[in-house]
């Protein structure tokens, strides 16, 4: 359909689409139905939700807003005939473009986006109810690899494109083409061959688009439902990886419909900026543009005589991380933990118990994988985060638990008979780069091993029943093991609350057994309905070993350079050097 035509539909336009008399209540069921199937509304339900719908729409004034899918876009189709509006088919003049070639990425114009989609399946429709499933299926077939068969051919201002696309029952094949315009493009026409393409504008046009935006680097890709079944090597469930489909945000929003010409230049933004923060300085106000813009920076490569210098650096800073002795120190000054700006300083700069998780994950991935950019994007998460204090995360339940802390102290010292202390940050100059901060350290008479530590998490599952309680709910039956799926503990047969040794907590402890030199750690879950569960959890030497390698791996690789590029902070990816 040409951009510069649109038809609407009216109620003479489309039989049933008009009441016989101005009475709702006077029709019957069939008439009170095709009259909503005629609007795209509902058709289901008794009489008096008919009507009562009915009325709605009348009251709402959307009775006179015909569907232009009604009947699969058959009377919109005729209606174009009568006006002389030509319905563009892109078969007719790209059989007059020379032959087809197999798909390359250059093919698609450099200036096609996703607003060019969405223009075409959703907003060129004069329809105000259409929504959005082309958009949804037609994603779905590009993840499930239904699109194949790509061919392109092109003139001075248009580009044509065919390819196959399998129906969702894979049992039928749809040959589908579009064509767009090189200059600006936008979406010219399309074709589809099943029963829901009068408008041209189904879920398979939607999936040749999608996948045209997305611009696969092969220069032809075959069929994947053609492809053999694929190699399975049965291994141990807990060794098994699945990779999941990643999309690209790249919503309508975010479509800047303007030439390159006329955009607005880094520096100018940048500069423009600045002169708001040197407008406003004297006030002391902030603008809202101040709010909504960011300082733009140029990317650039980390060069060979830059990186030399990057390791001198980095020898530097870790013996400057190293304190003095041989054993693992509690760092001076930081006994008040977060309420101490030297516990923030001395922690950025070292990978800790906290992170000690997501920081094992980095490192396998890169080891197994290299360095992707899915693995910059999870670092430059992990360092604007843990470095530089950005992007900080407090909920009501993490606000809670740091506020209930002093107080679950104190119920575990009162139950157990052990002496507790308050801990800063601790430092092994084995592992300088490494740090943790244990919530106590406990002094246990009653162990062949007295000196301990104290982990306390206050969670929202007992902030209403008390440990105890949870357990007798699931020993009867109350709570699933599939309620307590998404916690960091397991109940046994013994109704017994355990920790799992595959949740980051489990890493956070294992960590600060490792750092302190200290042989056990009591996990408290803490309930203000009841007493808290204690949970004796015991170092694990192999696993620390292994941890703690991988976490040093990952610090020499990326933290202690992100310390001096100061990259993350400025939205740019950080260097990885394995």
């Amino acid at each position: 359909m040409s951009e510069s035509h649109t038809v609407i539909l009216s109620e003479e336009d489309v039989p049933g689409a008009k009441l016989p008399t101005p009475n709702v209540e006077e029709h019957t069921n069939v008439v009170l139905k095709r009259w909503l199937a005629c609007r795209g509304l509902r058709v289901s339900g008794k009489r008096a939700e008919l009507i009562a719908r009915c009325k709605n729409c009348i009251a709402a004034g959307k009775a006179g807003e015909i569907d232009v899918s009604v009947d699969q876009g058959k009377w919109y189709q005729r209606k174009l005939r009568e006006q002389n509006i030509e319905n563009e088919d892109p078969s007719s003049q790209q059989e007059n473009s020379g032959s087809w070639s197999g798909l390359v990425p250059e093919a698609v114009p450099q200036v096609f986006n996703y607003g060019n989609i969405y223009q075409w399946l959703v907003e060129s429709l004069p329809s105000f109810d259409t929504t959005e499933k082309p958009l949804r299926r037609g994603s779905q077939y590009v993840q499930s690899g239904y699109v194949g068969q790509i061919y392109y051919k092109r003139d001075s201002s248009t580009v044509y494109f065919k390819g196959v696309v399998l129906a969702s029952m894979r049992n039928e094949k749809y040959t589908v083409t579009v064509t767009l315009s090189v200059n600006s493009g936008a979406v010219k026409a399309a074709s589809c061959h099943c029963k829901a393409s009068s408008l041209n504008r189904c879920s398979h046009v939607a999936a040749l688009l999608i996948f045209l935006h997305e611009k696969p680097s092969c220069t032809s890709l075959p069929c994947a439902w053609k492809k053999g079944s694929k190699r399975r090597n049965p291994s141990a469930l807990h060794e098994a990886s699945y990779t999941s489909y990643k999309v690209v945000r790249n919503d309508v929003i975010n479509f800047d419909p303007r030439p390159p010409g006329s955009k607005v230049s880094r520096e100018d933004l940048n500069a423009f900026k600045s002169s708001l923060s040197f407008a406003n300085a004297n006030t002391g106000t902030v603008s809202m543009w101040e709010t909504l813009l960011t300082y733009q920076y140029l990317d650039y490569e980390l060069s060979s005589e830059r990186l030399l210098t990057l390791k001198d650096l980095k020898l530097i800073l870790l013996h400057d991380l190293t304190p003095e002795g041989c054993w693992p120190v509690m760092i001076e000054g930081t006994k008040s933990q977060a309420d101490c700006a030297g516990w923030f300083q001395e922690r950025s700069r070292r990978i800790t118990a906290s992170v000690a998780h997501e920081a094992v994950k980095i490192w396998k991935a890169i080891s197994e994988q290299g360095v992707t950019d899915g693995i910059r994007q999870r670092v430059l998460k992990l360092l604007r985060k843990h470095i530089w204090g950005l992007d900080a995360v407090s909920t009501y339940y993490m606000q809670h638990g740091s506020s209930m802390e002093k107080q679950a102290r104190e119920d575990y010292a009162s139950i157990t008979n052990a002496k507790v202390s308050e801990s800063g940050l601790w430092v092994d100059p084995a592992v300088p780069e490494l740090a943790c901060s244990p919530d106590g350290l406990v002094f246990d008479t009653s162990s062949d091993d007295p000196d301990g530590l104290l982990e306390i998490k206050v969670l929202k599952v007992f902030q209403k029943s008390a440990p105890e309680d949870v357990a007798a709910q699931y020993a009867n039956g109350s709570i699933s093991t599939k309620d307590l799926a998404g916690q960091c503990f397991t109940i046994n047969d013994k109704g017994e609350i355990k920790l799992r040794e595959s949740h980051a907590y489990y890493y956070q402890i294992q960590f600060q057994m490792g750092i302190t030199g200290r042989e056990w750690c009591d996990f408290v879950l803490w309930s203000p309905k009841g007493q808290p569960n204690v949970q004796r959890i015991w170092r694990d030497n192999a696993f620390v070993k292994d941890m703690f390698k991988s976490c040093r791996n990952l610090w020499k690789s990326a933290f202690a350079y992100e310390i001096f590029e100061m990259r993350a902070p400025r939205g740019l990816k950080p260097f990885i050097v394995v």
